[in-house]
């Protein structure tokens, strides 16, 4: 009797202490055998993403100027093989009666494939991408104004940069559902991080501790969604469809079969 009680003991104690396990760690292995990681906290969710793997694809939605047809992030994801994706700028919608199902209009810059499809806002940061010999590099500008010169191949808006080197930059203490995007130093990795009941100061810090060069806040509150290999990772309940949609997938193998 002895010993069943103190199996029933140590199964409970084993079930609650993996209730409460507060990080976890997963890779997803493309077929080059490039990885990509993500960390996982009770609340907060990063998934780094390796930019110059060849296998790298870069899908974004709408596919359009103007109003478009919102999707959630996950069917995107899941439309377009992507092993990521996440919400990226604010919008306005169509119908103030119905704003969470009415067409969406981002504001802020929002290139695909070299096209681009939304204005910039000068007071709003910007992430863009830019296609090298192999994969690609990204770079986070404080204001979209600032991209000159060279047309990223892909670029999307979101709000304020908070995070660029030792600097993290100041705030009100609002806590709230939280998407963000960060970069390390060199440009070559991608950080994207979904987290509930943060600040924005906070986000920065976290994302500061996971060695991230430079990040910006992208659309949150109900916006807030992140896909990262076959799940949703905001724990949020209430969704909102976003306006612009960034995606990762791996390039399909093109080989002939001799």
């Amino acid at each position: 009797m002895k010993y069943f009680f103190f199996t029933i003991f140590a199964a409970v104690f084993l079930f609650f202490s993996c209730k409460t396990t507060s990080s976890l760690v997963e890779s997803t292995n493309s077929s080059a055998g490039e990885e990509f990681f993500a960390h996982e906290q009770k609340n907060y969710f990063i998934a780094e993403i390796d930019l110059s793997s060849p296998e790298i694809e870069i899908k974004t939605y709408p596919k359009a100027k103007g109003f478009s047809k919102p999707i959630s992030v996950k069917k995107f994801a899941e439309q377009n093989n992507c092993f990521a994706a996440i919400n990226t700028n604010p919008f306005i919608t169509s119908s103030k009666l119905n704003p969470f199902f009415s067409k969406r209009k981002p504001v802020g810059l929002y290139v695909d494939n070299f096209s681009q499809f939304s204005e910039p806002q000068e007071k709003y940061a910007a992430l863009a991408f830019f296609k090298e010999e192999i994969g690609y590099s990204a770079k986070i500008f404080d204001s979209q104004s600032e991209i000159q010169g060279k047309i990223p191949a892909f670029a999307v808006g979101g709000f304020w940069t908070i995070l660029r080197g030792e600097k993290i930059y100041s705030f009100k203490d609002i806590k709230d559902f939280r998407s963000a995007a960060g970069i390390s130093e060199d440009g070559k990795k991608l950080y994207l991080f979904c987290g509930k009941n943060l600040s924005y100061e906070e986000t920065a810090k976290i994302l500061k501790e996971k060695n991230v060069f430079c990040a910006m806040q992208l659309d949150g509150g109900p916006s807030s969604q992140l896909y990262y290999n076959g799940k949703n990772r905001q724990k949020s309940t209430k969704k909102q469809l976003p306006s612009v949609i960034l995606g990762f997938s791996h390039k399909p193998n093109n080989k002939i079969d001799e």
